[in-house]
């Protein structure tokens, strides 16, 4: 079997020397005495000066560390040839602090060496007994002193002019000012990096980097350029920067293509088309086999048959031709069979489609979200040095663009910016964990869902901070082993729970959107003759689970039809916007005065009544075709296109209901002035603290403490499976009764 072995440098130096106090001293100069280096000075009693000149020139020594490897072997006066061995360590000379030595053992030619058992230079070291180090962070504000370093970076929650990261590095500096026992003088700069023309470092790097500071209560990304110039000595934040935006209608349509194009691709669109016009072809061709018929119509009496059979209105003349019937009789099954499919594949899509937006850096800087980023340090540099992929882009794009002064800044702080998001239309790229507190607290639970993230530009670089001291510091060893320790015993996991937030669970329904102009577009080209292309706007997010919170107080309740009624906000003009209902009454208006136009230049239609083109588009409307057929074919055309468009709109309309109908689970009363307004009765539970609600009326609402009806758990559980009622408790206690009582489906129905 190999042998391993570890070898380390050692060094013996023997002060009978006459000059080895100057080698300790050049020894000292050029920082030799750390760690890498074991030094052993040896002392013997030959004459009374020399058994005091170790101690009179390791005062004197400063480059003696707290991480020094240094043991000195000082013969005793009372046994020549006994030594007591010392080690030899210092808090901080550049801190004007003393030499500590702490008895290490004895060594004797005769006895060999004899240790101190259990000796420990980590617990010798570890008090500092209230030592002031310097310390630097970052602090992007104007007139911060130093003693208000700790009151900003202990408040809880985000703080202008710092970032989370920064907060959560000064936690674990907490830890080992309190385990260590020592004080922290702060020198808070504006920025972590910089360079003048001259060379000379700028912000915080280039405080460590000049050792004019001791810790860093901040994280750096550890580039392999920084790794000569600082000692890292923990890695745990994840530096998750990204894109975070809210999915609305003009931006998640650019993935989906157009609402009523969807449910069929483009060939089978174009195979429809064809179709169609080969059976103005086929019927033009069948009636010139009737002598009857022969060069009796127009072409454009066959293209009206064919959009009769289109709108399921058959033919106004049915050819006595059987091959005719036929034709027609197919065509207009097909129609049937084609509006059938389409409109369960509208459904369907509405139940399982998922609204898709930007994805990538790119398509987030082609898109018309308007970007905005936090404002701080790193993202000014950014965009002034434009170093990192899709940066200098973005700024061309984005950042120079004009903005209105109701937009959101280019720069700005997460409680600002959170509002433009909800409102939709407003990207902000950050880290992730800044913004997610503030979302949860204004975001409901729907919106939420609709939030969607992309990978920041800093993904390209190192992710995992380094928690940093300057280079060969001589806190790098103990601080390493005390963070090592913090973290096996989950103390830094805490900490890191309580600073990186995660994103809000999605807890909401299924969301439909209304249906925008631009999404019915189609039905009105089909009138108006003209071509656009527009895109989808239905948007269903996945049911998610609903679960109750396992502990705290709150109200319970059980939801039943008449309640699930009464929060509904849904309507019958729910699946399209005003704007496409105003937009359909415009048309129709209009179609009534190209009707009467058309009466007024044919002098033959003057006899018709002048409300009878207003009841021909009102039963066009219901589906229920015209009063009477008009001789001129561009007259019947019009009437024809208002009917499909109508029954266009009727599918989907139909369709959207359908699926709202299918995906939204309401969730009653979310607040408790919801649950005040519902149809519930109140009930409290009977122990003091609830009983107390109904003492202290300036802090319960009017409606529950006028009559205040208070039961014991098990006569509330029976209560609240009859529906009704709303049961305010400590949650915990009811859930067992509710196991007991409740099957699976009322569990499901259960809201709190």
């Amino acid at each position: 079997m190999e042998l391993v072995k570890h070898a380390k440098l050692c060094a013996v130096l023997d002060f009978a020397c006459p000059g080895a106090p100057n080698l300790l001293e050049e020894v000292s100069k050029h920082r030799y005495m750390n760690n890498t280096v074991s030094w052993l000075l040896l002392s013997r009693n030959t004459t009374a000066d020399r058994g005091d000149l170790l101690p009179r020139v390791l005062w004197n020594t400063a480059g003696i560390q707290m991480n020094s490897d240094l043991v000195t072997a000082i013969e005793t006066t009372d046994h020549r040839g006994v030594f007591n061995l010392f080690d030899i360590y210092s808090k901080g000379r550049h801190l004007c602090k003393d030499i500590f030595q702490t008895l290490l053992g004895t060594w004797s030619a005769d006895g060999g060496f004899r240790l101190t058992p259990n000796y420990s230079p980590y617990k010798i070291r570890q008090n500092f007994n209230f030592l002031q180090l310097r310390g630097v962070t970052v602090i992007d504000r104007e007139n911060v002193t130093s003693g208000k370093v700790d009151q900003l970076l202990g408040e809880p929650g985000l703080t202008k002019g710092i970032v989370a990261f920064v907060k959560y590095h000064y936690a674990l500096l907490v830890v080992l000012r309190d385990f260590h026992n020592f004080t922290i003088k702060f020198r808070p700069t504006r920025g972590w990096a910089g360079r003048l023309r001259s060379g000379y470092r700028l912000g915080l790097l280039g405080v460590v980097q000049r050792h004019e500071t001791d810790v860093a209560a901040t994280g750096i990304i550890m580039r392999l350029s920084r790794q000569p110039e600082l000692d890292s000595i923990h890695y745990s934040w994840a530096f998750e920067t990204g894109f975070i935006y809210k999915i609305t209608p003009d931006i998640g349509s650019k993935s989906e293509g157009n609402g009523f194009v969807a449910p069929f691709s483009l060939p089978v669109w174009v195979a429809l088309l064809l179709s169609l016009a080969l059976s103005v072809l086929v019927l033009q061709y069948l009636a010139r086999l009737s002598a009857d018929e022969r060069n009796t119509r127009a072409t454009m009496a066959y293209v009206l048959d064919v959009m009769a059979c289109v709108a399921q209105q058959g033919v106004p003349n049915v050819s006595r031709l059987v091959p005719t019937r036929v034709a027609v009789i197919v065509l207009l099954v097909a129609n049937l069979v084609l509006y059938n499919y389409y409109t369960s594949t509208v459904v369907s899509g509405l139940l399982s489609s998922q609204m898709i937006g930007p994805e990538t850096i790119a398509q987030v800087i082609d898109s018309p979200l308007l970007l905005s980023l936090t404002d701080t340090g790193y993202h000014r540099i950014l965009l002034r040095e434009q170093t990192l992929p899709y940066s200098t882009r973005m700024h061309e794009r984005k950042a120079l663009s004009p903005r209105s002064p109701n937009d959101l800044p280019l720069f700005t702080d997460v409680e600002h910016a959170v509002p433009y998001l909800r409102r939709g239309g407003h990207v902000l790229h950050c880290e992730l964990t800044e913004v997610y507190p503030a979302i949860a607290n204004q975001f409901t639970a729907n919106e939420i869902c609709e939030l969607r993230t992309v990978e920041g530009l800093y993904r390209y670089d190192i992710r995992v901070m380094a928690f940093v001291l300057p280079k060969h510091s001589m806190y790098s060893e103990l601080f390493k082993i005390t963070l090592m320790r913090a973290q096996e015993t989950g103390i830094v996991k805490r900490i890191y729970r309580i600073h990186k937030i995660a994103k809000p669970i999605c807890q909401g329904s299924a969301t439909v959107y209304s249906v925008e102009l631009t999404e019915v577009s189609l039905a009105f080209i089909i009138l108006g003759g003209c071509k656009r292309r527009q895109k989808t706007r239905w948007l269903v997010q996945a049911v998610a689970a609903f679960g109750i919170a396992l502990s705290g107080l709150g109200f319970i309740f059980r939801l039943t039809p008449e309640l699930n009624g009464a929060t509904r906000e849904t309507s019958y003009l729910s699946p399209f916007t005003d704007t496409t209902w105003y937009s359909v009454a415009s048309v129709l208006a209009l179609v009534l005065g190209v009707l009467q136009c058309i009466a007024i230049f044919h002098a033959e239609l003057s006899f018709l009544a002048r409300n009878h083109y207003l009841i021909d588009t009102i039963g066009l409307i219901a589906q229920q075709g015209t009063a009477q057929s008009s001789a001129y074919i561009s007259l019947r055309i019009v009437l024809y296109a208002v009917l499909i468009m109508a029954f266009l709109l009727y599918n989907y309309y139909t369709a959207s209901i359908v699926g709202e109908l299918l995906s939204i689970s309401n969730q009653g009363p979310a607040t408790i002035d919801q649950l005040l307004n519902a149809p519930l009765a109140v009930m409290f539970a009977n122990d003091s603290y609830n009983r107390a609600l109904a003492v202290q009326h300036a802090r319960v609402p009017d409606a529950m403490t006028s009559d205040p009806i208070y039961a014991d758990v098990r006569t509330a559980v029976q209560l609240l499976k009859l529906g009704g009622y709303a049961f305010h408790c400590e949650l915990t206690e009811a859930f067992r009764a509710i196991a007991s009582h409740f099957d699976a489906h009322e569990i499901c129905e259960l809201r709190t």
